[in-house]
């Protein structure tokens, strides 16, 4: 996805049961600076279901 000439990435994996998505930017002509973020999401009932 490009927005205003920064161009973001969008990954998206799955590893049992969590959900990871990342973005990520590159810097761009513009000046903008790199831009980086997680989340990992994981079902509540993980935490007490045998």
């Amino acid at each position: 996805m490009s927005l205003r000439g920064v161009s973001i990435s969008r990954t998206v994996s799955a590893t049992g049961n969590e959900l990871a998505v990342k973005y990520s930017s590159l810097p761009s002509e513009s000046g903008n600076s790199p831009v980086y973020q997680q989340a990992i999401i994981v079902p509540e009932s993980t935490g007490w279901c045998p």
